[in-house]
């Protein structure tokens, strides 16, 4: 790679080495936040800025911190110790970052009370997963969406996507009330999953009762906001190993059981939830430490960021949403 990066200098010079996109994101910044070694030597052999800021005041040493970068990170910090210690718009240094998301590899962070700006400046902006206990408790679907027969009367005829993989083979459309008729059959397979991005858009007045942040707060801190994605099952349900935008996931209803990795190890499994939860793999990376695993209760909101490879196993019958967003922090913006 280093290389192909050398040749593509070659024919840009410097200037390419050194031009920056509208938000001040330079080709360094991109090769730090995707952990690409060879890359950035080509660059700054080639002339590249480590002390270069993008608009939110971060040099290159700061995206690869908090991306989980810690060598790469700590070689550019090295290059150009000025800026490394700089405050970035967030508040944070090089070394701070670094000292905060060493810990999220280990755990994921609790709290409770947490303000939507402390949520983006201190684990949004740093890519670090959090549950915060409670932080969903007052929205409207916590008592509107907690009997089954109310939830169906809102849906009215409205169809949700179900199957053992959500959006994967042997999916098909079910109404709710089919759907919880269905899982009082006996079945010897995996527990069918209902998770459907268009149940909000179709039935707004779920999107009500389930809004997670109001816009005037999305628009400080997101470049793009999704639908948020509707999901209901019961014990042994949930979504297999994946990946994708940074998210931010409600439960309403019962209780569910997370487990996480970090980007350098995540992937993703085509296997049902349950079935990847008990198998080799799964005890393999939570031998070595790289599986974080938690328990998320009716009530609390979980922070997914990009990258983290995530799978959920329902303990009991469970409604919630999950919404993926792309924060204005990210290189993905």
């Amino acid at each position: 790679r280093r290389g192909f990066a050398a040749a593509l200098l070659d024919v840009g010079g410097r200037e390419l080495a050194l031009r920056a996109d509208l938000a001040g994101r330079s080709a360094l910044h991109y090769a730090a936040w995707v952990g690409d070694a060879c890359v950035v030597d080509a660059l700054l052999h080639a002339g590249a800025d480590p002390g270069a800021l993008d608009s939110w005041s971060r040099s290159a040493a700061h995206v690869a911190a908090a991306r989980g970068q810690v060598q790469l990170a700590r070689d550019l910090a090295v290059r150009c110790p000025l800026s490394a210690g700089q405050r970035d718009a967030f508040g944070h240094r090089v070394a701070d970052i670094l000292s905060l998301t060493s810990g999220s590899r280990v755990a994921v962070q609790e709290r409770r009370g947490i303000s939507w700006k402390e949520l983006f400046h201190d684990f949004v902006a740093l890519s670090r997963p959090v549950l915060v206990r409670g932080g969903c408790a007052l929205l409207p679907a916590m008592s509107s969406w907690a009997e089954p027969a109310r939830l169906a009367a809102k849906l009215g005829g409205a169809s949700l996507s179900a199957g053992p993989v959500p959006y994967g083979p042997g999916c098909s459309a079910v109404t709710l009330p089919a759907f919880l008729a269905s899982a009082e059959a006996p079945s010897r397979g995996p527990r069918p999953y209902a998770f459907d991005v268009s149940a909000a858009r179709r039935c707004p007045e779920l999107l009500a009762d389930s809004e997670l942040m109001p816009c005037s707060e999305w628009a400080g801190f997101a470049a793009y906001v999704r639908q948020p994605q509707f999901g209901l099952g019961f014990r042994g349900a949930g979504a297999p190993m994946h990946l994708h935008h940074a998210a931010l996931n409600a439960l309403f209803v019962g209780s569910k059981r997370w487990l996480l990795l970090p980007p350098e190890v995540s992937f993703w499994a085509a296997n049902a939830s349950e079935a990847w939860a008990s198998s080799a793999r799964c005890a393999e990376l939570r031998a070595q430490g790289a599986l974080l695993e938690i328990r998320q209760h009716a009530g609390d909101l979980l922070f997914v960021p990009e990258g983290w490879g995530h799978a959920t196993v329902l303990e009991e019958y469970a409604v919630g949403v999950g919404q993926e967003f792309v924060p204005l922090s990210s290189l993905s913006s």
